[in-house]
């Protein structure tokens, strides 16, 4: 399940507004297509450049077959807290990691936040808002911290409350990196 989510997983870095067009009927059409079965590998796309919606009807693929399977909801639960913890770790990583995409900014942390609503969106109507809540919280405060502002000391102490999940490695690595927009004030450096 974690590979089918990975071949997906590319709609958060979209930089159009297409990854997120899709409607959320698109879980539902795929999952009466795949008429019971298993997502094969590429199987659920319609574009070239995948969509949230594919990202949704791989979710919910896994949960169908699960279903179906009537396994145990602690066993569901401890499934799809992996799946969230992976979507977690993978952008986590990607904005860390990969300077030269250019994710740290206020606009990528909107754009991330409106991305990841639509899979807590889609966990709360599963039942597994907890698991979601908990295994996407550092990717959700990281997404708080690209949006919010950075120029006075109450920022700080806002930022402090609110992204409790990063570290001060995180933090440091996240800001490193964070290119603000042309309006805004720069912050200044201390070395």
């Amino acid at each position: 399940m974690q590979r089918e989510l990975l071949n997906t997983m590319n709609a958060f870095l979209d930089p159009s507004n297409h990854a997120d067009s899709e409607d959320a009927m698109m879980a539902e059409e795929t999952e009466q297509r795949l008429s019971g079965r298993w997502a094969q590998p590429g199987g659920q796309r319609h574009h070239a450049q995948p969509t949230m919606g594919d990202i949704l009807a791989t979710l919910t693929s896994a949960m169908s077959l699960l279903r179906r399977c009537r396994a145990n909801a602690a066993l569901t639960i401890q499934l799809f807290s992996q799946l969230f913890h992976f979507v977690n770790m993978w952008l986590f990583n990607q904005l860390v990691l990969q300077p030269g995409l250019g994710l740290c900014t206020r606009r990528w942390g909107i754009r991330l936040g409106r991305r990841l609503s639509r899979i807590e969106a889609w966990a709360e109507k599963q039942g597994l808002e907890l698991a979601a809540d908990c295994h996407l919280a550092r990717i959700l405060q990281t997404s708080l911290l690209l949006q919010s502002q950075k120029q006075s000391l109450q920022d700080i102490s806002t930022i402090s409350a609110h992204c409790f999940k990063l570290n001060s490695l995180q933090l440091h690595a996240i800001l490193q990196q964070y290119s603000p927009e042309p309006a805004s004030p720069r912050c200044r450096r201390r070395c």
